[in-house]
């Protein structure tokens, strides 16, 4: 006899008599799921009580404290009571001890460091912007500016400034100021020369030059402060008390009305004067002399003065001259191998030049023959000063013609000793030659005649102007032909 029911706890497999009032079926009971926190291997029957491991999140202000689960009671046990403070990280009370949050935390809202350079008064938290002063200087030009420095405190040093002045001229033992300028220097001092300076500390004082100083010189003045030393410089030129004048010439000769320029090498660069004549020599030595207005020799005085007050003169002798105007008469021509005179007048001394000579019996004289083979044209001067120049044709004749010569010159030298008309193509009809008072002094109706000597009743004439009437017959139109005019005897 037993429990025959399979799913009891006392279950027997050897009874064959059921008695199943008395089947037990609570004590093999229990959790048989082994993932159960309470799983029991004895088990053999799952009596739905198995439990499983769960999350203990229960907040710890409402529940005492913080919970864990426990294993062993599988349930969540109470591992630490509540604790009250600051549970955010952030906040300035932050406390890592409490679990519990009251209210309480101090958020970061500025800075609170009273020597931050952004020290907020009312920040009750510090936020970690506490900005701390670099002082120093800021200002890159200055000679102690600071790379590192964020805020200028007023210690910038900077170079000084220094001006000796402008260049000057100096002579000899005189002493000159000097304009010196200097700001934001410590110390001042002049240097270089070897004149004196009546306070080499000052930057305006005066500088007298050394007795051996001549030329340009070289003087410093130095401004001096934290940054270091500053110079300037100035040129003195010291002259030297002497001046000269070198004349290139000393003789000019200028025309009536007429201006030039001279050229004069002067010594002095400053300045020159001549006088009577008002005038001005300039650095480069010229003189632009006025127009010559009277005639005569002048003697002028030409000073010229130094920087430093020495004063040299000369004498200069400009010499005007009365224009010259030469008078030669109109072109004439001839026949081929005649000659002819050539006369000019104008300069009292007779001093003249014919060009070209290899035609004329002199080329110096006032009256030449010429005798050219063709036409040429004579050019005559005076060599006097302010001359002009002329010119007279003599056109040369080929052929048939008739010559009448303006000029002779009965002297006996055997050149043009007589008048007489030349030529071709003609027969002479009668020549005759008056003197002004219309007495006739010779007359002719053959060619072949030497002409008129210039003598009268065998008295020679005076020289002067004669005039001729002359008549003819063409042989070239078969005409009668006369022909008046005047010819002039000279010596």
């Amino acid at each position: 006899t037993g429990c025959t029911d399979v799913d009891a706890c006392n279950y027997n497999p050897n009874a064959n008599c059921a008695d199943n009032t008395g089947c037990d079926y609570t004590a093999c009971g229990g959790c048989i799921d082994p993932d159960a926190c309470n799983y029991n291997p004895n088990a053999t029957t799952d009596d739905g009580s198995c439990i499983y491991e769960m999350a203990c999140d229960l907040d710890a202000c409402t529940n005492g404290g913080i919970y864990a689960w426990d294993t062993i009671s599988c349930a969540c046990e109470l591992i630490e009571a509540t604790i009250m403070g600051c549970t955010d990280a952030t906040a300035c009370n932050y406390d890592p001890t409490a679990n519990c949050s009251d209210g309480m935390c101090q958020l970061p809202d500025g800075c609170t460091d009273p020597i931050a350079e952004n020290y907020d008064p009312l920040a009750t938290c510090n936020d970690g912007s506490c900005m701390y002063v670099n002082g120093g200087c800021t200002d890159p030009i200055a000679c102690n500016f600071d790379p590192m420095a964020t805020t200028d405190d007023g210690s910038c040093i900077y170079p000084a400034e220094v001006e000796a002045g402008s260049d000057e001229v100096v002579c000899k033992d005189e002493a000159i100021f000097l304009s010196g300028m200097a700001d934001n220097y410590n110390t001042i001092s002049w240097s270089g020369g070897s004149g004196v300076f009546s306070d080499p500390s000052l930057a305006a004082t005066l500088y007298t030059p050394g007795a051996n100083e001549s030329g340009v010189i070289i003087l410093i003045l130095t401004a001096e402060n934290e940054c270091g030393a500053v110079p300037d410089t100035v040129l003195i030129e010291v002259l030297a008390p002497s001046v000269s004048l070198d004349l290139e010439d000393d003789y000019f000769e200028l025309c009536l009305g007429e201006t030039d320029t001279l050229s004069i090498s002067l010594s002095a660069e400053d300045y020159a004067t001549i006088a009577p004549f008002v005038g001005y020599v300039d650095e480069s030595g010229s003189w632009n002399v006025p127009v010559a207005s009277e005639e005569g020799q002048f003697i002028n005085y030409i000073s010229a003065s130094s920087e430093c007050g020495d004063i040299v003169t000369d004498t200069i002798v400009v010499e005007i001259f009365p224009p010259i105007d030469l008078v030669v008469g109109e072109d004439v021509t001839i026949m081929s191998g005649e000659s002819i005179l050539l006369e000019v007048v104008g300069d009292s001394t007779g001093n003249y030049e014919w060009t070209p000579p290899s035609t004329l019996n002199c080329s110096d004289c006032p009256t030449p023959m010429a005798q050219p083979d063709e036409t040429t044209t004579y050019t005559v001067i005076s060599n006097s000063a302010c001359s002009d120049m002329e010119e007279i044709t003599v056109n040369v004749m080929e052929g048939m013609g008739v010559i009448i010569p303006n000029a002779f010159s009965p002297n006996g030298d055997g050149i043009n000793d007589f008048f007489m008309v030349g030529g071709s193509g003609f027969d002479l009809i009668t020549l005759k030659i008056y003197n002004r008072y219309g007495e006739l002094m010779y007359e002719t109706n053959n060619l072949s005649d030497m002409g008129w000597n210039g003598f009268y009743n065998n008295t020679p004439q005076e020289l002067g102007v004669y005039t001729y009437y002359l008549e003819y017959f063409s042989l070239l139109d078969n005409e009668l032909e006369i022909r008046n005019g005047s010819v002039t005897l000279i010596k």
